[in-house]
């Protein structure tokens, strides 16, 4: 098996147990995932999809994407994972987080800069999503004390 059909399965893999670990409303995969997400929900092997997933594969960008759903101090945010083609083997997963305005610019940039470091403090190989989650849920809420609030 090739590095990316390696890591595709190390992805599928991971994506299987968040599947195990979050209800479909915390959890939501993009519409570009179908085919990864049908041989999760058929039990099927990697190995029973190669052809179906070959031509991805062989592809510029094979991308499994996936949102979780999360309170910061009661209101909504987003986590968004894009795995790259290599992830986790040689490249880190894309992370986005959307805080609908509950977030200073400022605030913001120094939340990006601390996650960004974190990010690069994980070893390549591994699973990173729950970390990363784990992570942003612990230190996020400490960045929405610092909003600028309208004075009045």
């Amino acid at each position: 098996m090739d590095s990316a059909a390696s890591c595709l399965e190390l992805q599928l893999s991971e994506v299987e147990m968040l599947k195990s670990m979050y209800s479909e409303e915390e959890l939501v995969f993009d519409g570009d995932c179908a085919p990864y997400l049908k041989i999760l929900l058929n039990g099927d092997s990697l190995d029973d999809n190669t052809a179906e997933l070959q031509t991805q594969i062989d592809g510029e960008g094979i991308c499994l994407g996936f949102t979780f759903k999360i309170l910061v101090d009661s209101h909504p945010a987003e986590i968004k994972f894009d795995f790259p083609k290599l992830y986790p083997e040689a490249a880190m997963p894309n992370v986005f987080v959307r805080t609908s305005g509950i977030l200073s610019r400022q605030s913001q940039s120094k939340f990006r800069q601390k996650l960004d470091d974190f990010l690069l403090s994980l070893d390549k190989g591994e699973i990173m999503v729950l970390p990363v989650l784990d992570w942003v849920n612990e230190h996020l809420p400490g960045y929405v004390d610092s909003l600028d609030t309208p004075t009045g």
